[in-house]
């Protein structure tokens, strides 16, 4: 376990042994920075833990607070979701710590992570911070409520830090008309999608009446059937994504995306499936020869080759 030392509030020995932690585990694998989660899909429920050791009377001496004293300890998330901005949350509820006593406390947190509000990585912050300053403190140690004490983050990537097109479940008896209330999934691109990454413009709605085929899809452990239909479906989403960008009349070759963005994804797929064509070139070879342009994608998706 790494040895945790105290700043800026040092009273004691530099080399504390107050704290010690372990990593963020989750299903028991443990997360170091630059880890990644296998397998992770915006529909997964990610709990996260880690576990103090705290020796009370070593916190007392290297911070300086006395026995009346309480520190809190938390942890909080950041990513970037909608349109860009940082989506900002915190474990619930903190674990408060009384230094009143000499024995070994061991501390638990958990955090669960929403994972349709992650888009690409997730850094988490964990926090020893002054919760109640007791008399008798030193007058060096830490006096306002929340001064840190100590802190460490950890960065967590979403499957290799990439951004990914968020499927979900719901109701097509309620959404949709009679006659597309049996329809498997759906495809929703969102306004400016094409300037916004994968996460934020596009969602692709399975049939929550379907329960068999939302429950394949959403297994954890896929078999052959499994593997199947995701192919089918993630060859779906682009085939159709694809297509509607080459419908819309503002993706043009002097159209300008940022890297990352769908609009660029789309705009660098099509330059190596097509090489040298302009977009009008594309969109006429997709008219002309629509077949050649399907088997095209297939290839590029590796469609079904699990078979």
């Amino acid at each position: 376990m790494p040895v945790i030392n105290f700043s800026p509030y040092l009273v004691g020995a530099g080399n504390s042994v107050a704290v010690r932690s372990e990593s963020w585990t989750w299903e028991q694998s443990a997360l170091g920075s630059g880890s990644t989660i296998p397998g992770w899909s915006y529909g997964m429920t990610l709990q996260l833990q880690r576990s103090f050791a705290i020796d009370k009377r070593a916190l007392r001496a290297d911070t300086g607070l006395s026995d009346e004293s309480i520190v809190r300890i938390s942890a909080g998330w950041q990513s970037e979701g909608l349109r860009q901005q940082l989506r900002i949350g915190c474990v619930a509820p903190p674990v408060d710590v009384m230094l009143h006593s000499d024995d070994l406390c061991e501390v638990d947190l958990c955090l669960d992570l929403p994972s349709q509000d992650i888009s690409g990585s997730v850094r988490i912050e964990t926090v020893i911070a002054l919760h109640k300053r007791g008399a008798g403190s030193s007058p060096f140690a830490a006096r306002a409520i929340g001064s840190k004490l100590w802190s460490d983050v950890t960065d967590v990537g979403m499957e290799q830090n990439s951004s990914r097109i968020p499927v979900e479940s719901r109701s097509f008896i309620e959404n949709y008309p009679s006659l597309e209330q049996d329809a498997a999934w759906s495809v929703w691109t969102g306004p400016e999608w094409l300037s916004g990454n994968h996460s934020t413009g596009i969602r692709t709605f399975l049939n929550s009446e379907r329960e068999a085929l939302t429950a394949i899809l959403a297994s954890r452990k896929p078999g052959r059937l499994e593997v199947v239909l995701r192919s089918v479906l993630v060859h779906d989403i682009w085939r159709t994504i694809i297509n509607r960008a080459l419908d819309d009349d503002d993706f043009t070759d002097d159209a300008k995306y940022d890297k990352g963005t769908v609009g660029w994804s789309i705009k660098s797929t099509l330059t190596v499936r097509f090489p040298n064509q302009t977009l009008a070139q594309i969109r006429e070879t997709r008219r002309s020869d629509l077949p050649a342009f399907e088997r095209n994608f297939q290839d590029r998706h590796d469609f079904l080759k699990v078979l």
